[in-house]
């Protein structure tokens, strides 16, 4: 039951990936609109209407960090995936180890190659966005 239910939360991944890329990008050309005047705005786009991290300056730049962190997550939760699910035992407990005990202790860089015995890439992240896409 468990298994389905993580299957379906993932209806729809790419469609979710693909708006954070197309806000991000917005950010971007907003921003430099602002500081430069260099884009004119695109005739029938308002994506601006519904992207409110833009009103505050301090977290603007904070907004990439949520795709950054789905891509890391994604490999983490692939050493589960190849191990038989997230009912492994074993990986769970690297996982406290390596991740959650340690909290801030260590940078995080290093606490997840500790965990995945390497660094961090975007393959699983690029496979679970792409699953299903013929």
């Amino acid at each position: 039951m468990l298994d389905k239910l993580l299957a379906s939360g993932d209806v729809g991944q790419g469609l979710r990936e693909i708006n954070s890329l197309v806000l991000a990008l917005y950010s971007i050309v907003a921003q430099a609109h602002i500081k430069y005047g260099a884009f004119p705005e695109t005739p029938g786009i308002h994506k601006q209407h519904c992207f409110i991290h833009l009103a505050n300056a301090n977290y603007a730049s904070l907004y990439y960090c949520y795709l950054f962190s789905r891509v890391i997550c994604q490999d983490l939760f692939s050493e589960f995936e190849k191990s038989g699910g997230m009912s492994n035992g074993t990986v769970a407990m690297r996982y406290r180890r390596e991740i959650l005990e340690k909290g801030g202790s260590e940078d995080a860089e290093d606490m997840v190659a500790a965990f995945l015995g390497r660094r961090y890439s975007s393959k699983a992240f690029e496979e679970w966005i792409s699953a299903g896409v013929a």
